[in-house]
């Protein structure tokens, strides 16, 4: 049996073969993949990829270009050039900028589209793009030489990039940071405008900004102070660390005075105010605050201080003063009155006509001027806090008619009508007869004063509540007080309505001051020191009550006050000023020992009435009080 030999020129003829078939089809594979990459770039419609020839007619317009521009690609193809679709004097402003740079002349359109890619340069620009419609939008060209195989330039290849969404980014961010500019510009305005010295500091008190005013307090840069920690420019370092730790605890600090001390050693007082700042998280980020220079107002305040103790030492001395040469006056005028009257009435025989007239003028002068010392002993009494309100028991009809009986004689003289209009039901409240009675009859010798001859004066009382108070019913003007707090609801209305001459709007709010009258002139028809109303209303709102008036010129004039009371008869009025300084004393009914006098201090609301079943009193002061028992002695008689 015979055997094969096998060729081997043969086989290897065999295995190249197949080499090669493989290699072919690897080929073919590539060449496809290249194919559709090629593809796949020119339909995108993400990039405008156009490509010419070396003339510059368009050969190739893809997807994205016909979707950019407009056209389709037979409207381009072999029949335009891609300068035709960009701004013509854009291309002109860039063939110029390149025949500059190069030194020679490059014409406008295509020439200046691909001149530095023809060289080999890479060229990447922007051009104003118009589609068919005449539309334009910025874009991107990117421009690159198409070569063959033997590195000839065979066309062009343009990639456009539409810049619209860019542009109009780049604009809103140029925009925002615009306005970002004008709003830290107008911030800063505001802050170097401001008239205070402003700064703000870290939750540590380190400053981090100051204004202007600022560096010329501290008199050093803002380079020397953003950084450094406040406390270092105030005289007291722990007061001003404790501003900054009050503002991060309470959000806000008002009116926290300091003082700044300057580089040349200058110091300045200041207001600080104060608030805290936040970031978006609402996350405190530290303190901006103001210093405020009040050193004229410091200035101006210890003037004021200084002024107020030396006049209320001033008013005090005279009130002394007059309290004691009111008593030392009243001595010797007490004896030229009685010794005017004995002799006035005959009591040492009998004296001549013209004599009588002197002893008369005599009589009368005396009791002219204890009026007036009484009139100023009261006023500087309550003045100078001397004094005391002392109730008791009082019928007020009664001590209302005895008032009208003082003043009648004056009346009659004038043929004036006096009338009383007061109820039964008036009671014995707990009252400061003295005192009351010397309110109603300042108002009615006031009211027969300035009464003309034949007119009425009329006196009237009642009780009413708390919300009446101060009020005159009718279309006159008035003129009324503050009622000070207290608990008191029932008050005490005593009131004098008389046809006399009447006051002016602006002539009311002098009728209270003290020495104040109306005719001042020399030649004043009415006698009297201006006194009288001054003391009504200091007395009344010593008491707790309040007086006022109502009148107009020609149509005469009512004067109202309103004394506080009790909540019943044997109760006093509930004073509720614990600052006041007025003893409340609760005089016992005549015939009484009052060697021991029973006192509440105003922080009492009740004292002690005439009854058996009065209430229990705040403290039990056994004195004899002589001095000022004296002095109620003399003013009795006076009154007397």
């Amino acid at each position: 049996m015979s055997r094969k030999v096998k060729d081997p020129e043969a086989s290897t003829r065999t295995n190249d073969m197949d080499s090669d078939a493989q290699k072919d089809l690897a080929d073919k594979k590539l060449m496809e993949q290249a194919v559709s990459l090629q593809d796949a770039i020119f339909n995108t419609a993400t990039f405008a990829s156009i490509a010419t020839d070396t003339e510059g007619i368009i050969q190739v317009f893809n997807v994205g270009a016909q979707h950019l521009l407009g056209y389709t690609a037979k409207d381009v193809v072999n029949r335009v050039m891609p300068g035709d679709m960009h701004d013509p004097e854009e291309l002109i402003a860039r063939a110029e900028e390149l025949s500059a740079e190069f030194g020679r002349e490059i014409r406008p359109g295509f020439d200046a589209m691909v001149y530095k890619a023809s060289r080999g340069i890479e060229d990447i620009y922007e051009l104003m793009s118009i589609r068919k419609d005449g539309s334009r939008f910025p874009s991107t060209v990117s421009v690159s030489a198409l070569r063959n195989s033997d590195e000839e330039t065979i066309g062009y290849l343009l990639i456009n990039t539409d810049n619209t969404a860019r542009d109009e980014a780049a604009a809103s961010q140029s925009a925002l940071d615009q306005r970002l500019r004008d709003q830290q510009f107008y911030t800063r305005s505001l802050i170097e405008s401001n008239i205070e010295a402003l700064m703000m500091t870290d939750t540590h008190g380190m400053i981090s900004d100051v204004n202007q005013q600022m560096i010329e307090l501290t008199g050093r840069t803002r380079d020397e102070l953003v950084g450094a920690p406040c406390r270092n420019f105030f005289t007291d370092p722990g007061r001003a660390d404790n501003a900054i730790k009050r503002a991060l605890t309470e959000k806000r600090v008002n009116d926290y005075e300091l003082t700044v001390r300057a580089r040349d050693g200058a110091e300045t007082d200041v207001s600080y105010n104060a608030a805290t700042f936040y970031d978006r998280e609402r996350v405190v980020q530290g303190v901006f605050a103001s210093a405020r220079d009040i050193t004229e107002r410091k200035r101006i305040e210890r003037a004021l201080q200084k002024t107020n103790s030396d006049s209320e030492r001033a008013s005090r001395l005279k009130s002394e003063f007059l309290a004691t040469m009111s008593h030392e006056l009243r001595t010797p005028l007490n004896a030229i009155i009685g010794f005017s009257e004995a002799l006035k009435d005959g009591h040492v025989g009998d004296l001549t006509e013209s004599q009588q007239e002197y002893i008369g003028d005599i009589y009368s002068s005396g009791q002219h001027l204890l009026d007036l010392i009484n009139d100023i002993l009261d006023l500087s009494k309550v003045e100078a806090g001397m004094m005391d309100i002392e109730l008791e028991p009082v019928d007020v009809h009664s001590l209302l008619d005895a008032s009208l009986t003082i003043v009648r004689e004056e009346a009659v003289a004038h043929d004036l009508t006096l009338t009383f209009d007061g109820t039964d039901s008036l009671g014995t409240p707990l009252l400061d007869r003295r005192k009351t009675n010397q309110i109603v009859y300042n108002l009615l010798s006031n009211a027969v004063k300035f009464t003309p001859d034949h007119g009425t004066v009329t006196l009237s009382a009642k009780r009413v509540a708390r919300p009446r108070v101060g009020k005159i019913v009718g279309k006159r003007p008035v003129h009324d007080f503050p009622l000070p707090h207290s608990d008191v609801d029932q008050f005490l209305q005593i009131r004098v309505d008389d046809s006399g001459i009447g006051i002016s709007a602006e002539n009311m709010s002098k009728l209270f001051l003290a020495f104040s009258q109306l005719d001042s002139t020399l030649g004043r028809k009415f006698e009297g020191t201006g006194l009288g109303l001054a003391t009504v209303k200091q007395i009344v709102e010593l008491q707790g009550g309040a007086v006022a008036v109502a009148s107009e010129e020609g149509a005469g004039s009512s004067f109202a006050v309103w004394i506080p009371l009790g909540p019943t008869d044997s109760e006093a009025p509930a004073w509720s000023d614990p600052n006041s300084k007025i003893e409340k004393t609760a005089t016992a009914p005549r015939g009484t020992d009052t060697s021991a006098s029973v006192q509440a201090s105003t922080d009492s609301s009740i004292l002690p009435g005439a009854g058996e079943n009065s209430p229990t009193v705040a403290k039990v002061v056994a004195t004899e009080r002589a001095a000022l028992d004296d002095a109620s002695d003399e003013d009795g008689a006076a009154s007397d």
